[in-house]
């Protein structure tokens, strides 16, 4: 399996990314292209998996970045030229542990927005039961007024969350890292590249959901394409390209 070169890391938080979008969307197309009856099957099953976990509730947040990170896994074997089998796609459950933290952390960030909403709404509610009639209707209605500007502040909040936090799972599972060591480095790496992991998030949720004009049917080809240029891209710009017959030269001359 690939690793995380820690030269690309450091170039990453330090300065912004040599960015090329349509080469990972072509080297997406291509991968999936050479199994894509596994690819198509695999996201039925996913999804299947994920829609059955919910009945557990915590299921879906113990599932979903292991089940993600079998493309990743499938696709790095493809490439290598290795044969692939439909086990191969359960090959990403061996970090679930840190993927369950991560996705705390996220709820966590994601309950750091709402505090505003509820501290207001509080603070309103305790203005106006001390009034009554006119005033305390007119407590309503700057109540509803308020929510309408906090709501794009909500939305700018989330944005930016789903940005710092983008590469964390991708960190967790080719470097062994912990989910908050993890997600201290992808916010560093947000920092200085945040509009272009915007746009490429943006650009991959659109390829994604190109699926639901075919019925729905369509998202067992969009969401692994989706994911196979998530994969190129973290190959590209954070991964070991390195084989093994590379170093082999190297570690002689060493001695």
């Amino acid at each position: 399996m690939k690793t995380l070169d820690y030269q690309k890391l450091e170039r990453a938080s330090q300065q912004k990314f040599n960015f090329n979008i349509g080469d990972y969307i072509n080297r997406a197309y291509q991968i999936f292209s050479k199994e894509w009856v596994n690819f198509v099957f695999y996201s039925f099953v996913m999804i299947g998996i994920l829609i059955f976990s919910m009945i557990t509730i915590i299921g879906p947040y113990l599932l979903m970045y292991p089940l993600i990170m079998g493309y990743f896994v499938v696709a790095e074997k493809i490439e290598n030229n290795e044969q692939v089998s439909f086990n191969d796609f359960f090959g990403g459950m061996k970090n679930y542990g840190q993927y369950f933290v991560f996705m705390l952390i996220q709820a966590l960030c994601s309950l750091l927005l709402i505090i505003p909403f509820i501290v207001w709404a509080i603070s309103l509610g305790v203005f106006s039961n001390t009034l009554s009639g006119d005033i305390s209707e007119g407590a309503g209605a700057l109540f509803a007024s308020s929510i309408l500007i906090l709501i794009p502040f909500f939305i700018l909040g989330s944005i930016a969350i789903q940005v710092f936090t983008f590469l964390t799972p991708f960190l967790i599972h080719y470097g062994n890292l912990s989910a908050i060591e993890a997600f201290k480095l992808s916010i560093q790496i947000g920092k200085k590249n945040f509009w272009y992991i915007l746009l490429f998030i943006v650009v991959n949720s659109f390829i994604s959901s190109l699926g639901v004009v075919a019925c729905y049917v369509g998202l067992l080809v969009t969401i692994p394409i989706a994911y196979l240029m998530i994969y190129s891209m973290v190959d590209d710009l954070l991964l070991d390209t390195k084989t093994e017959l590379d170093t082999i030269g190297t570690d002689e001359l060493s001695y």
